[in-house]
């Protein structure tokens, strides 16, 4: 999997070429609750972990929410 390109994490143009268009609105709802954090752009960043946490589910089929809450 490609480095993030920010220190933080995944900017959002990035994650979203990483995750797909097509799993990118149940990226985004897997995604409702947790903490991300923005470039001084303004550009969402999601934090690597929550990224590959997300692929790894999805290859091995669970649809679980994230069990950590910020």
């Amino acid at each position: 999997m490609e480095q993030p390109q920010h220190f933080l994490g995944y900017p959002e143009s990035q994650a979203r070429r990483i995750i797909g268009e097509g799993l990118w609105e149940d990226f985004d709802a897997w995604m409702s609750g947790q903490t991300v954090s923005a470039t001084d752009s303004g550009e969402t960043i999601y934090y690597t972990i929550d990224v590959h946490r997300y692929l790894n589910l999805r290859r091995t089929g669970r649809k679980e929410h994230p069990l950590e809450w910020d």
